[in-house]
């Protein structure tokens, strides 16, 4: 991809944020998954993993064309019920691990440049910032949100 094909205000999102999307959610047993959240009380069927779409970041060189970072989270629920005797931690844990694994580089192109581009849709897809973890130590809800940055041409 050359600079003069470089440019968020021309590029289409959708198959962006789709194509994350089957990454992450494929990357565990996900008994629920989609793209419109709901909170953890309208999810009996867990572990369940949902993406919203939080900002877009646009920044300008004069002479060039904009460099545009899409934000999402990835907001992961796991449940374990009320036996105060299984522990809330190992299954987000793994939970988490397993989305960061399937973040990771896996074509030999983008293993070379330790990069995930998404099959080619972007120049880079990571976890970026602050992954929030809640444990519910009475009720066994585990939730975790991860930052996602993806850097679009």
């Amino acid at each position: 991809m050359s600079i003069a094909n470089v440019g968020g205000d021309d590029t289409d999102r959708e198959p962006i944020y789709e194509a994350l999307f089957n990454l992450v959610w494929n990357a565990a047993p996900f008994k629920t998954h989609s793209r419109r959240w709901k909170s953890w009380t309208e999810t009996p069927e867990q572990p369940a993993i949902f993406m919203t779409q939080n900002a877009e970041d646009w920044r300008r060189v004069r002479g060039l064309p904009p460099v545009v970072a899409l934000e999402v989270d990835l907001i992961i629920y796991s449940n374990v019920g009320t036996d105060p005797t299984i522990l809330v931690s190992p299954p987000i844990n793994a939970l988490i691990q397993a989305v960061a694994s399937a973040l990771k580089p896996t074509t030999p192109g983008d293993v070379a440049l330790n990069v995930q581009t998404l099959g080619g849709l972007v120049f880079r897809a990571w976890i970026e910032g602050r992954v929030e973890i809640r444990e519910g130590m009475i009720q066994g809800q585990a939730i975790a949100m991860i930052p996602v940055k993806i850097l679009i041409p």
